[in-house]
């Protein structure tokens, strides 16, 4: 599969959107990274994150510097 881009938003009602666009987006970022990595080896993905807390308990990234 090519490069996607995954939308994520809080303020969804739960998780079932496809998270292709913005109106079916993923609640979780957890499950937009799941996206991501489903899609290895291609590269370039790109997460869109909708403005809003996120809170659920295991829904917690880490960013670092390795491949910014």
């Amino acid at each position: 599969m090519a490069d996607v881009t995954v939308y994520v938003n809080p303020a969804m009602v739960d998780d079932t959107g496809d998270g292709l666009s913005a109106i079916t987006a993923k609640k979780r970022i957890n499950s937009a990274m799941a996206i991501c990595r489903a899609n290895v080896p291609d590269s370039g993905h790109t997460m869109r994150l909708g403005i809003g807390e996120y809170t659920a308990s295991n829904d917690y990234v880490l960013i670092d510097n390795a491949n910014l």
